[in-house]
């Protein structure tokens, strides 16, 4: 992956966040308003401001197929997707389990640079994967 993200270790990892779907906004509850993101890849400058994320979603098997939610997302690279809160709270901790430079709020708009789809090789595991 890193052959594709080259700045992947500069980025925080946050898991299963939220997005609105354009043009909705929130709170976009409704089904097919939002979308839940796998791995979301976080860059921030120096003071703590959001530079902008990639997205990276997961498919145990080629056969899975992408939801009509990863297309609409996938669409908007170069453009951003709004945050919502889930279980109502920010986001404020990486996976890893340190702080953000920064709480990320509902309605923050971050730009999306790219978006990834890993493909398993269906047998469970993600030991081969396909990126798209």
């Amino acid at each position: 992956m890193l052959k594709k993200i080259p700045d992947l270790n500069e980025r925080k990892l946050i898991s299963q966040m939220h997005f609105c779907l354009p043009p909705h906004k929130v709170p976009c509850t409704a089904e097919g308003q939002y979308f839940i993101a796998d791995q979301v890849w976080v860059k921030y400058d120096e003071d703590g401001v959001i530079l902008d994320m990639i997205i990276i979603d997961t498919k145990l098997s080629s056969k899975s197929g992408i939801t009509d939610g990863q297309v609409i997302a996938k669409q908007n690279v170069g453009s951003s997707l709004m945050f919502k809160r889930n279980e109502a709270h920010e986001v404020n901790q990486a996976v890893e389990g340190g702080d953000l430079p920064a709480k990320i709020t509902q309605g923050t708009d971050i730009p999306l640079s790219k978006f990834y789809i890993l493909e398993g090789n269906g047998t469970g595991s993600l030991e081969n994967v396909t990126v798209k």
